[in-house]
């Protein structure tokens, strides 16, 4: 029988939510996000943390928020209930300004965390030790005919959007991110490129050092022009159009160097790293009004052995290029093997998308679904900061969710008291206690 209002189905999403509001979550949301309507405007940085609570216990939809109506669970929380109707009515109500502001309460909240020890270690940051900003755009599909943004196919004949992201790599906390309609190539990448090296320095200080890593698709000269202006080093893999093949080809043999420990592959290509000096030049500036950025053009070359157990003889053994561009200094090997690891980004990607709501856009509005996708990037990083609040070991969202939130308590009163009781022997209360004790002592 469904009859018992004492139990909170998803207790331990109390030590998220006691996190946000260390961190000034409301607040931040709420001096920013106003909304053209002024009812609808009203109470944005609860309603924010009603949405934050619903995407961290595995809700994807808007209707999910009757989860949070269970029980108890709105009262041991601390927060108010809002309807379904109320709530979509609060995401439709956006313009551009309110996702601007949006924007501001993510790097806002994530600044409070970073201060807090809740981010990466700015401290032991160092040339030889930089903290890295990974960029990527990522691919969420769509379905139905009415959401603004998405009327035209992709190259795959999809329909959907194109989200932008930056992501600090060694925590996976989201620094910036952008909605983009559905056939978007490199819209928006200079804005975003300036936009998010300006956050990235607010976060890091003036003094940290910082590199920007990104793939072919951001090989832009505005993006350059961003770093040389915030002082950040670049590490971009570079598009091998004819001129990139020409000086590929008159690298030396004596100037490859096979690679260290090159066991660890599983493959039986031999890889070697070489470098050439390189100049970046505004592709479209003809006039040449902006100068060359110099660089280095570092090489990777994997040459697949023969089989010797392949009884037909090859003419010549094949041989596949990277490369990329960068100003750090150090190592060719060292930076290749930095530069090879921005993958990570993808892990944030799979959090966002199949941890939490952002395979699933509610609205029609343009607008709403940016809001959309900076609560999800909200959320994702309070579970980040989560995460490092109880273990140092990185966890999926997923995992977060099944050890640390979805625990089953029921409410009791008494004496002036009220206790929440959860189940015994629960393997991981350990680390509940002390991240509850630790967010009491802040």
């Amino acid at each position: 029988m469904f009859d018992d209002d004492k139990v909170v189905p998803n207790a331990g999403l109390v030590i998220p939510l006691r996190l946000a509001d260390t961190l000034g979550f409301r607040e931040a949301v709420n001096q920013r996000v106003r909304g053209y309507d002024q009812r609808r405007r009203r109470n944005s940085g609860d309603k924010a943390l009603a949405f934050v609570a619903m995407l961290a216990a595995g809700g994807e939809f808007i209707s999910d928020i009757d989860v949070l109506t269970a029980g108890s669970t709105l009262a041991r929380l601390g927060l108010g209930w809002w309807s379904q109707s109320r709530l979509g009515e609060w995401l439709r109500s956006f313009d551009d300004t309110d996702i601007a502001g949006f924007a501001d309460a993510l790097t806002e909240v994530t600044d409070a965390a970073w201060s807090t020890g809740l981010g990466p270690d700015l401290s032991a940051a160092s040339a030889a030790d930089p903290v890295i900003i990974d960029m990527d755009s990522t691919f969420t599909q769509t379905h139905g005919a009415f959401k603004v943004g998405t009327d035209r196919r992709n190259y795959q004949g999809l329909y959907g959007y194109y989200p932008l992201l930056a992501v600090e790599a060694s925590t996976g906390q989201v620094i910036a991110a952008k909605l983009r309609k559905g056939n978007a190539t490199m819209d928006g990448v200079a804005a975003f490129t300036h936009d998010t090296l300006e956050r990235s320095r607010r976060l890091a200080g003036d003094d940290t050092d910082l590199v920007l890593r990104a793939d072919s698709g951001f090989y832009v000269r505005d993006l350059f022009d961003s770093c040389v202006a915030h002082d950040v080093r670049f590490s971009v893999t570079v598009r091998q159009y004819a001129g990139v093949r020409d000086l590929i080809a008159d690298i030396p043999d004596d100037q490859w160097q096979p690679v260290k420990d090159n066991h660890a592959n599983a493959s039986r290509d031999r890889i070697d790293i070489a470098e050439v000096p390189f100049e970046i030049k505004g592709r479209w500036d003809k006039n040449q009004t902006r100068g060359p950025i110099t660089c280095r053009l570092i090489v990777r070359r994997s040459t697949t052995p023969p089989d010797t157990s392949d009884p037909q003889m090859r003419l010549f053994d094949p041989v596949d290029h990277y490369a990329f561009v960068t100003d750090q200094h150090g190592d060719p090997e060292t930076l290749w093997r930095r530069h090879n690891h921005r993958a990570v980004i993808e892990t944030t990607f799979r959090d966002l998308k199949h941890g939490l709501g952002l395979n699933h856009y509610p609205s029609g509005s343009f607008t709403a679904n940016a809001a959309w996708l900076h609560l999800n990037a909200l959320t994702h990083n309070l579970l980040r900061a989560t995460n490092q609040l109880i273990t140092p070991a990185q966890m999926t969202a997923k995992t977060i969710r099944y050890r640390y939130l979805a625990i089953p308590g029921r409410i009791t009163t008494g004496s002036r008291t009220t206790t929440l009781h959860l189940p015994t022997n629960w393997p991981h209360q350990h680390h509940i206690t002390t991240a509850l004790t630790t967010l009491n002592a802040a």
